[in-house]
């Protein structure tokens, strides 16, 4: 329900002004679309904008951001975000390197960060025309990359990846840094990116219970009773 009322409010952030501008009909129709930006900084300056609105406009709202230091922070070090395709994941063996049975789906996760902490996210969303803000408010996401900060920080050259397994509700996350990898992970009790992990280990615990949901779903995902 809370992610239904952020959508709204979001809406509502992002066409407040042009709305007062002109309320008729096809205009306001008009103003409603997605917005796309031309770069992905301005898409991500109008993500923490809206994020601020939105904030300002729910204060009841039980986020855990600090409206200060969300006003106070900068956009820092893009995380890219994969999908890992289920069906390879589970033929994949130890070897295979995620982004090879992984999609890039022109999702970018941006992190706002102050005093060293990432105080929130934003996914915004790569179009043949330009950017577009995806969603915001991910707790889970922010907590994590929050977490990495530290890996981050040994190496100015460092990137993050950000691998999501569908189905078993698993985020894979890979800090890469003067050619060589280390992995994290967010998964139920098992898992959590305060502690780097071995990806043969990883995989052979997610490979088993991505089996074991296959067993479990795999025809109704074949006849699309399930979303995939």
């Amino acid at each position: 329900m809370k992610n239904i009322i952020f959508i709204i409010i979001l809406g509502a952030a992002l066409g407040l002004t042009s709305c007062q501008k002109d309320s008729s009909p096809d205009k306001m129709t008009q103003e409603k679309k997605p917005v796309v930006y031309p770069t992905l900084d301005e898409a991500s300056k109008n993500a923490k904008t809206s994020l601020i609105e939105i904030m300002k406009l729910q204060r009841d709202l039980k986020i855990n951001i600090d409206q200060k230091e969300l006003e106070l922070s900068n956009p820092e070090g893009s995380v890219k975000h994969y999908m890992v395709n289920f069906d390879s994941f589970l033929s994949s063996d130890s070897t295979k390197a995620l982004k090879d049975i992984s999609k890039d789906e022109g999702i970018t996760i941006v992190p706002f960060v102050y005093n060293k902490r990432v105080i929130a996210t934003a996914s915004i969303n790569k179009l043949s025309d330009g950017w577009r803000v995806g969603g915001l408010f991910n707790n889970r996401i922010t907590s994590s990359i929050n977490n990495l900060q530290r890996v981050r920080e040994q190496s100015s050259k460092s990137t993050i990846n950000y691998f999501e397994v569908p189905n078993i509700d698993a985020q894979i996350y890979e800090v890469v840094s003067d050619s060589a990898a280390r992995y994290f992970a967010d998964y139920g009790t098992l898992y959590n990116t305060e502690k780097e992990t071995s990806l043969p280990e990883l995989m052979k615990v997610l490979k088993k219970d991505a089996a074991e949901f296959q067993r479990k779903f795999g025809k109704d995902l074949k006849d699309k009773k399930l979303v995939k």
